[in-house]
């Protein structure tokens, strides 16, 4: 629903998974309007297309550098932040970030290397480097709702380890699991909606 003037609404950085492409837009209009409460605001970064090599690093981070990129997501989404406040009406209260598959290490990386406070970050089906972290003693993320599924080609072990790596930093985490391998499935939205309400709860 669209926020009345003047209040404050709900940021999430959506970050697509695949190639990080403006492809994505109608999947995350559909997140915006099924899979959020109301209040809420989306922002989707596209991905800096940094090479024609198939292998190429479509979200490249501190922790995962790519030569060919000019800068790394936590500079992408740091600028965002710094930058979109003066673009709106409306007053930001929270940020949250949403990424999967090819976006989520890069999440794990902001929350070790960003510049912002993230009050909770979505991460699903993603890999994870315990270097996100290394480190840190405090992360720039206050959140995390992860969601895997077991038949994925991306071992279980990842999101496990993650929880485990942020269990220990003292941050709150849930892991969540669903049916049927890498890729949405399911009730997408309802995965999407429960997170969030794990990510915005306070305490």
């Amino acid at each position: 629903g669209k926020p009345g003037a003047g209040r404050a609404v709900k940021l999430c950085i959506v970050m697509p998974g695949g190639p990080g492409s403006i492809d994505f837009l109608p999947f995350v209009k559909r997140i915006l309007k099924y899979g959020l409460r109301e209040g809420w605001m989306m922002v989707e970064p596209v991905a800096p297309k940094w090479s024609t090599n198939p292998n190429y690093i479509v979200w490249p981070s501190a922790t995962l550098p790519y030569p060919p990129a000019k800068f790394t997501t936590e500079v992408f989404l740091d600028g965002i932040l710094d930058e979109l406040p003066s673009h709106l009406k409306t007053p930001i209260s929270t940020s949250f970030l949403l990424g999967w598959s090819s976006s989520g290490p890069a999440i794990y990386s902001f929350a070790g290397h960003g510049k912002h406070t993230i009050a909770g970050a979505l991460i699903a089906m993603s890999v994870f480097d315990p270097q996100s972290f290394a480190g840190a003693k405090h992360l720039k993320i206050d959140r995390f709702y992860l969601l895997h599924s077991p038949q994925d080609f991306i071992p279980m072990s990842h999101p496990e380890a993650a929880k485990a790596a942020l269990s220990k930093l003292g941050v709150p985490v849930k892991l969540d699991t669903y049916e049927g391998g890498h890729g949405w499935r399911g009730p997408v939205y309802d995965e999407i909606r429960t997170g969030f309400d794990f990510l915005s709860a306070k305490g």
